[in-house]
């Protein structure tokens, strides 16, 4: 299914067996959308979703399920006052675009989110994060959330916590400026294969 423009409400599921592009301009989902199968967003417009009931808006990624990000827009929830969220149990990757990819929705992962190339920045309401040199790749956190499963980012990549209250188990040293984590390091979840970790605006965490 392709997905080019206009609004989507009710209850969207993607099977198993599917695939839904988000291939146009911006699309704006009331829906509450389930992932079993395939995402592919590659359109050049943004994401938009609205939560008005508490159940619409969300976005479900479940075990087995991909969402792949091939684009440099932005999945937020225009009307900052509501709370749309992204769960992702399945795969979340972001791969051949080389630019800045944003989630600004409340977002959960319990498994796995995978940089191949550009950056992805997470965190709640409307930021926009440098992206990295082409050499490497780049994950932001913004603005707190619960950080639990594996994010990986490519070779010589920026891991980059930036303000707001982080959620995490184990509890992890909290250091300034920028360093070199080794293999030794103890983190709140399993970040690997980048270079250069940096804390910047004094964020916060908690076990």
């Amino acid at each position: 299914m392709h997905w080019r423009s206009g609004t989507i409400s009710g209850i969207f599921n993607v099977a198993s067996t599917g695939t839904l592009y988000l291939d146009g301009i911006t699309v704006i989902q009331y829906a509450a959308l389930t992932n079993a199968g395939h995402i592919v967003w590659n359109g050049s417009g943004n994401w938009q979703t609205y939560n008005d009931t508490g159940l619409d808006g969300t976005i479900n990624n479940l075990s087995g399920a991909t969402i792949d990000i091939e684009c440099n827009q932005s999945l937020y929830p225009p009307n900052g006052n509501q709370v749309a969220w992204l769960n992702n149990a399945g795969l979340l990757r972001k791969s051949l675009s080389s630019g800045n990819s944003s989630i600004t929705v409340t977002f959960t992962n319990s498994s796995t989110v995978e940089v191949l190339s550009g950056s992805l920045s997470f965190g709640f309401g409307s930021f926009w994060r440098p992206v990295p040199g082409g050499h490497g790749t780049g994950l932001d956190f913004g603005n707190g959330g619960i950080l639990s499963g594996t994010f990986i980012a490519g070779e010589e990549a920026v891991v980059d916590f930036y303000g707001g209250a982080f959620t995490q188990t184990p509890r992890f040293p909290r250091r300034t400026g920028s360093y070199l984590l080794t293999g030794s390091s103890t983190l709140p979840c399993s970040i690997t294969s980048f270079q250069t970790f940096k804390w910047r605006a004094a964020p916060s965490f908690s076990s």
